[in-house]
């Protein structure tokens, strides 16, 4: 089964006020149970809404780590040994429950 996971699909609503109020961020999760658990929502540097949820006081942060991100090999960022890392967005969202 590689590259097929079982899950569920969380919606969770944007709630900064420099992004649309609208705008819904949809994340797959295979572990629904910890949800409540949750304390942030992390999103790739490709993603598609990443532009629309960056404040303009983080755009320059988040820009660069978008280029860095480029410049890695797949096999480095997926790298389970590797330190995490991110750039904040200034987005907020909603906790769905």
């Amino acid at each position: 089964w590689i590259g097929r996971s079982e899950g569920a699909a969380i919606t969770f609503d944007v709630a900064s006020p420099a992004a649309d109020p609208a705008l819904q961020l949809e994340v797959f999760t295979t572990r629904a149970d910890t949800l409540y658990g949750a304390t942030y929502v992390v999103v790739a540097p490709e993603h598609p809404l990443l532009e629309d949820l960056t404040a303009e006081e983080h755009r320059e942060q988040v820009e660069a780590y978008v280029s860095a991100a480029k410049a890695k090999s797949e096999l480095d960022r997926v790298a389970t040994t590797a330190k995490k890392t991110g750039a904040p967005t200034g987005a907020t969202v909603s906790h769905p429950l």
